[in-house]
This record gives C-alpha cells, sequence and structure tokens, in this order.
C-alpha cells in the first residue's frame, strides 16, 4: 500500500478509526492494510481536491464483529466490513 486516502464525511474518526466499506477492491486493500503491519503517509480529504497529510500510521487492530461494527454502521449509514483502529508510526 502507498497511502491511505480518507474522506471524513465517510470516516468521522479517522485517521484514528478507518470504516472500510463492502465490496470484492474496498475490502481487498482494507486487508492488506491491516496486514502489512509497516506504516503508510494517512491523508485526509479537506475539500475537492484538497488532501492534508496528517501522518504515517499503522493498524494497530482490527474489528470484524457485527456488535462492533453496528453502532459505526448507524453512524455513517453504510455497509462496512471491518473497523481499522490505527495508530501513529511513533506508537503515541
Amino acid at each position: 500500500m502507498v497511502c491511505a486516502c480518507v474522506r471524513t464525511d465517510s470516516n468521522p474518526e479517522a485517521p484514528r478509526v478507518i470504516l472500510p466499506g463492502i465490496g470484492p477492491e474496498i475490502e481487498r486493500w482494507a486487508e492488506l492494510f491491516a496486514q502489512q503491519g509497516e506504516p503508510v503517509p494517512v491523508f485526509l480529504k479537506r475539500a475537492v481536491n484538497a488532501w492534508e497529510y496528517v501522518g504515517d500510521y499503522r493498524v494497530r487492530s482490527v474489528e470484524r464483529s457485527p456488535a462492533a461494527i453496528a453502532p459505526y454502521r448507524e453512524r455513517v449509514a453504510r455497509d462496512l466490513s471491518m473497523i481499522l483502529h490505527l495508530e501513529p508510526a511513533g506508537g503515541t
């Protein structure tokens, strides 16, 4: 993975929490990010064609249980495949 580009309307707790949706490509990239262990640069979308670099992050944990996903799904009003909990590359 080269970087993570995240919309805050779909991921209101980004960059600490990323909410991948449903679909083969989305889920494949989310799994790759979760398994790689290496940090990646994370960019948040601030406006059309305006991305802000917010640091390098790695996946700390992944939640896949329906009970864990449900509150996030209700908050963003879309189906989710998992929840990725990120931490800064420095671990702080």
